[in-house]
C-alpha cells in the first residue's frame, strides 16, 4: 500500500514524460479495484463504454497511470460527430455481492436449477422419486425429482399423455372418447377412471363396472390391494373437498377433510404399496405438492412438501420481500455517498440503478456504466432494489418468472470516481 501511495504522489510530477499516440489517454487511479470507463458527449450522454469492470491487468501502465485508447466510435460502431468528449468512470473497490435466498419456489435453490414455474401433472415412481410435468417461463418440461436431491434429469417439450395406452383401452371398453375421462390410472390389467358419470374400473379386460361413491370424484390414483385414492367433492359450491381412500366396492377406508380456507386438492398420485399418497393443491396463485401418510395412532403426517407461489409482481412492501407488491412503489435508483477520494480529497455521491439484459444482471450508473455484476443469467425480466441496513448497502431482487433471487450488496462507498480528461474529435 505504501508503494501505491508513492506511485500516486508521483503521477502529477511525471505527467510531462508520458508519450501517447493518437487516441490514447492516461488516467490516475485512487486505489485498487475493477475499472469502468465511458465516453460522454458535451451534453453528458454516454456514447461509448470503453471498459466494463475490467481488471487492472487489462491496462498498460505508463509513468502517469493507466493508459487506454478510444478510436472515436460510439457503441454501435459509428464515428461520433466532431466535438469535445469527456472520459470518466469509476474504480470499484471492496464492494461485495452475496446471494441471500431464493423466494417463492421451493423447487429452486441454485441459479442453474431449471426454472419450473407451475406443475401441470406428476407421477410417483416406484423408488419414491417424482416425475413432474411442468411449465417454465419458456417451455414445458418433464423432470425427475428426488425429495432429497431436488430436480434431476430434465426433458424439454415432452409428449402429451392424453392418449396413453390405458386411456385408449378404457375408451374402447366403454365406447367413449378418451378425452371424456377426467382422471385415469392403471396397474397391470386393472384400469380405473373417473368421468362426469362416476368412477369405473376394469380388470383383466372385463367390461367396466361403476363404483358407487357418496361424492363426485375429480381425480384418482390406484393404491395397494384393490384400493384407490381419490379427490372428492359434494358438488356444493360452499363445501370444501376431501381426499379419501376407497376399495372397489365403494367403501371409504380413510378420509382427509379440508377446511374452506385451505389449498384445494387438484391431482393425487399414490405408490402401489404403502399407506400414503402425494397430492397437488392450489390456492390464490400458489401451488403445493406434498406427501402424506398416517402414523400408528391414525394421525395424518406430512412427510414433505414443496410450494410454488406466482410472483410476477414481486418487490418490497414495508421493507419485506413479497410475491405481490401490488401498487407499492418500487425504487428505480438509490443514491449513496462515497468515501473520500485520496487523489482529490473530495467525497462525492453516486446514483445506482439495477439493469438486466441478455448478458445478465448488474448494478449500473444512471448513464448505464456497469458497476457490479450480479449474475450471468440471461433470462432475468424484472429487478427491484431497496436500501440495506448499512448506509452503503442495498438489497437486490431479480426474477425470471419462476423464482425470485435476493442478493445483498455491501461496501458501495468503495466506488471511487475516475476522470481521464477529454479528447477532441475533428
Amino acid at each position: 500500500m505504501r508503494f501505491l501511495s508513492l506511485f500516486l504522489l508521483l503521477l502529477p510530477l511525471t505527467n510531462a514524460l508520458s508519450v501517447l499516440t493518437e487516441g490514447e489517454f492516461v488516467f490516475a487511479v485512487p486505489s485498487t479495484g475493477r475499472i469502468t470507463l465511458g465516453v460522454f458527449d458535451k451534453n453528458g450522454h454516454l456514447v461509448r463504454t470503453l471498459h466494463a469492470l475490467d481488471g487492472e491487468e487489462t491496462f498498460q501502465v505508463g509513468l502517469n497511470g493507466f493508459i487506454s485508447r478510444w478510436n472515436g466510435l460510439d457503441d454501435s460502431g459509428k464515428k461520433v460527430p466532431p466535438g469535445t468528449y469527456h472520459i470518466r468512470g469509476y474504480q470499484i473497490g471492496e464492494a461485495t455481492v452475496t446471494g441471500e435466498a431464493f423466494h417463492f419456489n421451493d423447487w429452486i435453490s441454485e441459479s442453474d436449477t431449471p426454472p419450473i414455474s407451475w406443475i401441470e401433472d406428476f407421477e410417483v415412481l416406484d423408488d419414491g422419486d417424482i416425475l413432474l410435468f411442468a411449465k417454465t417461463p419458456a417451455s414445458t418440461v418433464m423432470a425427475r425429482a428426488s425429495i432429497k436431491d431436488g430436480l434431476l434429469a430434465i426433458e424439454k417439450n415432452p409428449p402429451a399423455n392424453k392418449s396413453s395406452p390405458a386411456r385408449q383401452k378404457l375408451a374402447e371398453l366403454t365406447s367413449r372418447s378418451p378425452e371424456t375421462f377426467l382422471s385415469i390410472d392403471s396397474l397391470g390389467e386393472t384400469l380405473l377412471a373417473t368421468d362426469s358419470q362416476g368412477v369405473w374400473f376394469s380388470q383383466n379386460g372385463s367390461a367396466p363396472l361403476q363404483i358407487e361413491l357418496p361424492s363426485k370424484v375429480d381425480a384418482l390414483s390406484l393404491g395397494p390391494d384393490d384400493t384407490f385414492w381419490f379427490i372428492g367433492s359434494s358438488g356444493e359450491a360452499d363445501q370444501p373437498p376431501m381426499v379419501g381412500q376407497a376399495d372397489f366396492s365403494g367403501e371409504i377406508l380413510r378420509a382427509l377433510p379440508y377446511e374452506a380456507d385451505e389449498p384445494v386438492p387438484k391431482k393425487i398420485r399414490a405408490a402401489k404399496s404403502g399407506s400414503g399418497f402425494v397430492v397437488l393443491e392450489e390456492l390464490s396463485g400458489s401451488q403445493r405438492l406434498r406427501s402424506l401418510t398416517r402414523d400408528e395412532s391414525g394421525e395424518w403426517v406430512v412427510d414433505w412438501e414443496k410450494t410454488i407461489r406466482k410472483s410476477s409482481r414481486f418487490g418490497f412492501a414495508n421493507g419485506e420481500v413479497t410475491a405481490d407488491a401490488g401498487d407499492e412503489p418500487q425504487l428505480e435508483s438509490l443514491r449513496f455517498r462515497l468515501e473520500e477520494n485520496p487523489l482529490t480529497g473530495e467525497r462525492q455521491t453516486i446514483t445506482i440503478r439495477a439493469l438486466a439484459d441478455a448478458q445478465g444482471s448488474r448494478l449500473a450508473t444512471e448513464d448505464g456504466l456497469p458497476l457490479l455484476l450480479i449474475s450471468n443469467q440471461p433470462d432475468i425480466w424484472r429487478t427491484v432494489i431497496h436500501r440495506g441496513k448499512a448506509p452503503d448497502s442495498l438489497r437486490f431482487l431479480q426474477g425470471n418468472g419462476a423464482a425470485v433471487e435476493e442478493y445483498l450488496i455491501e461496501g458501495l462507498r468503495h466506488i471511487l470516481p475516475l476522470n481521464a480528461g477529454q479528447i477532441e474529435i475533428r
